[in-house]
């Protein structure tokens, strides 16, 4: 992935910025970019009717993937705060 045009730690024309991301990570940070981003997808739909996407996804992130971190830092701990009872759903949608 390094050698696709644009190189290492910027994106090129074949390049995604979370591909960029991914190739700029250690070992560590990749398993807790991992970890992060296990459960909440790429859109939440809180309880009140809060509608919370993903940056990276509507391509308005940077590529360090600050909009994206805090994202899921914030679905994860809405996510945890839930009462025990509550059920989680997760979808998934392809064209």
């Amino acid at each position: 992935m390094a050698e696709i045009k644009g190189g290492l730690g910027q994106a090129g024309p074949r390049q995604r910025r979370g591909e960029v991301a991914l190739i700029s990570l250690d070992r560590a940070g990749f398993i807790a970019r991992a970890r992060r981003r296990a459960v909440p997808g790429h859109i939440l739909l809180e309880v009140d009717g809060t509608w919370t996407a993903d940056p990276a996804d509507l391509d308005s992130d940077d590529d360090a993937e600050t909009g994206s971190t805090a994202y899921h830092d914030h679905a994860n701990a809405y996510i945890d705060a839930l009462p025990a009872d509550f059920l989680v759903v997760g979808i998934d949608c392809r064209r």
